[in-house]
């Protein structure tokens, strides 16, 4: 396939025919050439915003796909401290529990002192738990909020992502017409170069027409309205309570 500039480099040699039918084609291959340039211009810059979009997509998912792995972490450490704190709250109140039960059953005066002891122990384990149970369920709170604040973040990069996919997919529409006018165009100089081999003007004008057509086709690639296509995430974005 020939070059624009060698389209132009014909064109000018074929100025220099005297018919002024020649002139005329000759003039008409130099605009279509011109138009073709242009067209290939737009077509190659379209079709790198194409592979840009869909590479700012994957790598958007990638980020999401991190961010989910961080925030399953985050929301196994928090079931596991939620278990701990669980556990350790029936603890202390089964030791409530016993504390109360041993002022209330008969005591036998030859133990007392092991049964203080034993009341003193169980009392000591209240006050631990006591202690121990606020700060495990702020630990527990503190994992469950990061795991959330994670999740938030991956459901914002797949929207993200998901937009940058549609942008691509808009874009690769528009190339996709770009190529049809780059066809057309030349088509144009091959049948504006076949009428000045033939002098048929029905060439000529033919060539003419699919330049013209090129150039429609080039303006209705910027006039596709930008349509929203269905997304499929890849992540999975339930959340561990």
């Amino acid at each position: 396939m020939a070059s624009p500039h060698e389209h132009l480099e014909h064109a000018e040699h074929s100025a220099h025919l005297h018919d002024p039918f020649d002139k005329r084609v000759a003039v008409s291959v130099a605009i279509v050439a011109a138009v073709l340039a242009g067209i290939s211009m737009l077509g190659h810059r379209k079709h790198n915003e194409v592979l840009e979009l869909q590479g700012h997509s994957n790598r958007l998912q990638t980020e999401a796909s991190i961010i989910q792995t961080k925030a399953n972490i985050d929301h196994t450490h928090a079931t596991d401290q939620w278990g701990f704190y669980q556990a350790k709250n029936i603890r202390k109140h089964m030791y409530t529990v016993d504390l109360g039960l041993m002022d209330v059953v008969a005591k036998d005066p030859a133990r007392a002192k092991e049964a203080e002891d034993l009341r003193k122990k169980m009392q000591g384990q209240v006050e631990e738990y006591r202690k121990e149970l606020p700060e495990m369920m702020d630990q527990a709170k503190a994992l469950t909020a990061a795991g959330e604040k994670k999740q938030a973040e991956v459901i914002k990069k797949q929207e993200e992502a998901g937009e940058k996919l549609n942008e691509s997919h808009h874009s690769h529409h528009q190339a996709d017409r770009l190529d049809y006018a780059h066809l057309g165009a030349e088509i144009g100089i091959v049948l504006c170069s076949l009428a000045l081999l033939t002098k048929r003007r029905v060439f000529w004008f033919t060539g003419v027409v699919a330049a013209v057509l090129a150039i429609g086709v080039t303006v209705s690639a910027f006039l596709i309205p930008h349509e929203s296509h269905p997304t499929h995430p890849t992540l999975e974005t339930n959340q561990a309570h």
